[in-house]
């Protein structure tokens, strides 16, 4: 005999919803849900899940470099306060 969970995977892979899986094998909802991430679960057709952003780093052209580096040895004692 299979487990719930086996049964409620299928459903799930057909389009069943959270909600009905809970009603119809007599769960909640949060355990439909953890069935799903503990069994990994996933309908066909979705995109892979994204693990990481990657943002873009910050542009410091030469001419800003140069107005710091002059900034600093101008005002190099207000650091020393």
């Amino acid at each position: 005999m299979t487990e719930k969970w086996e049964e409620a995977e299928q459903d799930y892979l057909t389009g069943m919803k959270y909600k009905d899986i809970a009603a119809k094998y007599d769960v909640t909802l949060n355990t439909v849900k953890s069935w799903k991430q503990r069994y990994e679960w996933s309908r066909s057709g979705a995109p892979p899940k994204q693990k990481s952003v990657h943002t873009k780093g910050s542009y410091v052209n030469n001419s800003d470099i140069k107005i710091r580096i002059n900034f600093e040895k101008r005002f190099n004692y207000l650091t020393y306060w």
